[in-house]
């Protein structure tokens, strides 16, 4: 048999197995990535997906730098370079937290004026900061309290 003829029947028999397998189960091909008519589609998906992928990001970064400032704030709380009204004021410096944040802390906090929840808010971390040393956070807790109590 002639090679040209063998590799057109070897051609033919290939588009009739894949004709035969997406006839058959097409979702075989798109389970496999095969699904080349969707192209477009998976492109502006894939696109879509980058976008949000690099928003996550960003919101991620601005998390982690809400954090680091915040534990700065705090160990100087700690240390007593800071009262709990300057430490609280500075916390109400940094950009926004999200809408439902605010909503969390009325809810964990009780109905306090904003004042007082960023006041509780701050106290929380900076204990949180301490909690593998209970005996000092619970000290600090004291101070910052009659602190709160004093105003």
């Amino acid at each position: 048999m002639h090679p040209l003829l063998r590799l057109a029947g070897c051609a033919t028999f290939a588009v009739l197995l894949i004709t035969g397998g997406c006839a058959l189960s097409p979702d075989l091909f798109v389970d496999l990535g095969l699904d080349w008519w969707n192209w477009p589609n998976s492109l502006r998906q894939h696109e879509a997906d980058s976008e949000r992928a690099e928003e996550l990001t960003r919101q991620g970064q601005f998390v982690l730098e809400q954090i680091k400032a915040k534990n700065e704030i705090a160990r100087d709380l700690i240390a007593g370079r800071l009262s709990l009204a300057e430490a609280s004021a500075r916390f109400s410096e940094l950009p926004h937290p999200p809408l439902r944040m605010r909503e969390l802390r009325q809810i964990y906090h009780g109905a306090a004026s904003d004042e007082e929840i960023m006041r509780q808010h701050v106290l929380d971390w900076a204990c949180q900061l301490l909690e593998e040393e209970p005996a000092r956070a619970e000290a600090l807790r004291r101070r910052l309290q009659a602190e709160l109590k004093g105003r």
